[in-house]
């Protein structure tokens, strides 16, 4: 396990950083969201209690004005109409003061109760009945003695400061929650900017951050595709020095045969002023074709040590393929006792390649089946081509490499194609020639699989099979040639 900032160079965004910004992102919300119900709290008890409180007491106001002057022209003159308005009226105002008592009381802290309202109401309209009961009579000199009493008129002024000491105390309060929302919205705006400059700084260093680990990795990922590439130049470079001794002997053998025919013909020529016309030209013959033994020898080496990750794709014999690889390591197999046959169940198949990369395959498994089997009484290697069905319904090619060794172990069979993973002893394999071989097989749109199933080593290739017509074919052979 490694530490939190090994973990952090694995990530583009920093894990600390990222969960920092987060939570400030998250507080951000909170907090808007807390500062509209807050807002929305407000504005319910101004529009459900404070509104209609204060529009209760204007047409409290105005009532009371209107029964004033109705009062006092029933004093001087009755009028049975302006009673029943003045009634009217009276009725309203009580019906006002009831429901304004109500909304004061639902939760408002007033020295002016409900039983208050109506108490003092009481007083008021007991002495505008005796009022209107004189001018009902003809008694406007008692009418106008009683409006203009102390008792009326102490009763009808204590009345109106409390209703208008109520309107002023309703007022004071509305300011007052109209003030601490206006401190409350400036707070959370204060609140709110602070928490998007904290949340803008670290989303800065969050996004240099990022720009730095972006950096960072793809200047990993050049310097990873170099190791890959150096590992591939290395695993070849070990594949070819295990084919070394046996391209040695391959060449070594004509060698000996060229140096032999040279060693006759210098001996005719020195024994005989005239040398044998047909055995010179048969020496000579014999020692232009182990020539071109080597010479192929040679283009084979050169052409399967090349980088070709970047060749065209191009149509080849898959037996083309394989007899040059085989070139390469048949000696060494023959040298060490190892039979090397190959099985072309179905012939005339050919594939859609980059023909190094499929011998260079090859090879490794060969190599692989040299060290497994080298130690064998009777070791055996067989490589198979066949034509088979592939997974999609297309026709495909199948290439198994077989050898007479105990098979993978259980235990391994799901790592061997991983990078660096090997069971050679150390120093003798990098544990890359399986895995590069895998990624080069897929590259073709192939697989290359471990026959569980098979009671020996049995690796199998398949790829898709390339259909070639004659005229195609023809024109094959004369670019081969």
């Amino acid at each position: 396990m490694g530490t939190d900032a090994e973990r952090d160079d694995n990530i583009l965004f920093p894990r600390r950083l990222s969960y920092a910004v987060g939570i400030v992102f998250i507080l951000v919300i909170i907090s808007s969201y807390y500062t509209t119900l807050e807002m929305r709290e407000h504005m319910k008890v101004l529009t459900s209690k404070q509104f209609p409180i204060l529009e209760n007491s204007a047409i409290n106001v105005r009532l009371m004005e209107t029964l004033q002057f109705r009062i006092h022209s029933l004093a001087t003159r009755f009028d049975p109409a302006l009673r029943d308005a003045f009634l009217v009226n009276r009725e309203s105002l009580n019906q006002s003061l009831d429901e304004s008592a109500i909304l004061i009381s639902g939760g408002v802290d007033r020295s002016l109760t409900h039983f208050q309202f109506e108490e003092m109401r009481s007083i008021l309209s007991r002495l505008e009945d005796r009022i209107i009961a004189y001018a009902e009579k003809g008694d406007y000199e008692g009418a106008r003695r009683l409006l203009e009493s102390d008792e009326y008129l102490q009763a009808e002024h204590s009345f109106q400061n409390q209703v208008a000491q109520v309107t002023e105390d309703l007022a004071v309060e509305r300011q007052g929650y109209l003030e601490e929302q206006d401190r409350f919205l400036k707070m959370s705006i204060l609140v709110s900017l602070v928490s998007l400059s904290v949340l803008a700084v670290l989303m800065y260093f969050l996004m240099s951050s990022f720009r730095s680990n972006l950096e960072n990795r793809k200047k990993a990922e050049r310097i990873l595709a170099e190791e890959r590439s150096k590992a591939l130049n290395n695993s070849k470079l070990a594949s070819l020095g295990e084919m070394a001794g046996g391209i040695a002997h391959e060449i070594n053998n004509p060698l000996a045969i060229i140096r032999g025919y040279a060693e006759i013909l210098m001996a005719s020529i020195e024994s005989n002023a005239h040398p044998d016309r047909d055995l010179v030209g048969k020496m000579s013959e014999k020692i232009l074709q182990t020539s071109d033994r080597i010479s192929s020898i040679v283009q084979g080496l050169r052409r399967i040590s090349r980088d070709a990750s970047h060749d065209e794709y191009e149509v080849f014999p898959v037996a083309d393929v394989v007899k040059d690889t085989l070139g390469l390591c048949k000696e060494r197999f023959e040298s060490s006792g190892i039979m090397l046959s190959v099985q072309y169940r179905v012939e005339g198949l050919y594939i859609k390649c980059r023909a190094v990369e499929i011998s260079q395959v090859l090879l490794n498994l060969l190599n692989n089946a040299y060290d497994a089997v080298k130690s064998e009484t009777e070791p055996w290697v067989n490589v198979e081509i066949d034509e088979v069905v592939l997974e999609d319904g297309s026709p495909g090619v199948q290439l198994s490499i077989v050898d007479s060794g105990p098979g993978v172990p259980i235990h391994i069979r799901d790592k061997i194609l991983n990078p660096f993973f090997t069971t050679k002893e150390l120093g003798e394999g990098t544990g890359l020639g399986l895995s590069i071989s895998n990624s080069i097989i897929k590259s073709h749109d192939g697989e290359l699989v471990l026959d569980e199933a098979f009671h020996r080593t049995r690796f199998v290739i398949r790829l898709p099979k390339e259909k070639v017509d004659q005229p195609s074919m023809e024109r094959f052979k004369e670019h081969v040639a």
